[in-house]
């Protein structure tokens, strides 16, 4: 079923509940120091999700279907039902959430988000959007998004303790990792979707192939300025 419907919605609204209700929560127990532009909680909420909730519940998805990654990466979805497990749809409902609980869960907001992260998240959630209505492929997209948010992952741990070199090398390692397996699947669902128009196709990598040089060169500049403050 290559659209959104109700059933979605639904689901999109139960999982966006629970996830405001984990920032609530987080919130009154965790840090609210502000840093970068965000309280100190969110950060720790972030990471939980990029290294652990998103890996996890892949993996379930790709172990439940019982097939290899290469055909779960062009299978088609399901069509959505309330009495049936969401499978690979409950990733994308989970990424909508988890980009929706950054943009207005408690204390936060667009108007104090920077415009780079507010680009970033409307992007995401338009790339999360776009999967609903492919024939196939759209596991590509949503494990594309993991992956680019593992490397998202790596510059928050490294942003939280910023004195740490040990951290900034992770932090270049894992967003070089990162971008250079996000191309791969880009390339991948160029040359493989091919139900897809291939107008469409281009388009999409075009914006990933950026995105993926734009996030390295940041990863290397930053790198950089912190052996220079480190010299000097």
């Amino acid at each position: 079923m290559h659209s959104l419907c109700a059933t979605d919605a639904a689901y999109v609204l139960l999982v966006t509940s629970l996830e405001l209700a984990a920032a609530h929560v987080a919130s009154r127990s965790l840090s609210t120091q502000i840093f970068k532009e965000l309280p100190l909680w969110s950060w720790f909420l972030s990471v939980l999700h990029q290294f652990v909730i998103f890996p996890v519940i892949l993996c379930i998805c790709l172990l439940s279907t019982g097939s290899d990654l290469s055909s779960w990466l062009s299978a088609p979805w399901d069509a959505p039902s309330l009495t049936q497990p969401p499978n690979e749809r409950f990733l994308a409902y989970l990424g909508l959430s988890y980009f929706c609980k950054d943009m207005f869960g408690p204390r936060i907001s667009l108007i104090v988000l920077d415009t780079p992260y507010t680009v970033h998240h409307i992007a995401a959630i338009a790339s999360v959007l776009y999967s609903f209505f492919l024939p196939s492929g759209g596991n590509t997209l949503l494990l594309m998004s993991i992956v680019f948010e593992f490397g998202s992952g790596c510059a928050a741990a490294c942003h939280m303790r910023p004195k740490s070199y040990s951290r900034r090398a992770v932090f270049l390692w894992g967003m070089t990792a990162s971008n250079v397996l996000a191309l791969l699947l880009t390339a991948r669902f160029f040359l493989k979707e091919l139900e897809i128009p291939v107008m469409v196709r281009g388009s999409y990598v075009a914006v990933c192939v950026c995105f993926a040089l734009i996030r390295q060169l940041l990863s290397m500049m930053d790198l950089r300025s912190y052996i220079k403050a480190v010299a000097d």
